[in-house]
């Protein structure tokens, strides 16, 4: 997977689920993943996902 691929892909997801107030934040290559962030429209995080460019698992980042 690539970042633009994760990107559409919690795109499509936001918008499926009809939340207004949801967007993707950032998303970029960290150490080999890809970290992807969901924010609202202000610019709090509230999910962050570690995604594994070769296999394409996703899982959920552990709190800072």
């Amino acid at each position: 997977m690539t970042v633009t691929q994760v990107r559409l892909l919690l795109e499509g997801w936001l918008r499926w689920s009809g939340n207004p107030r949801l967007k993707v934040g950032r998303v970029e290559l960290q150490d080999g993943r890809i970290v992807a962030e969901i924010v609202t429209r202000d610019g709090a995080v509230v999910d962050r996902f570690l995604v594994d460019p070769e296999t394409g698992t996703w899982r959920r980042a552990p709190e800072p």
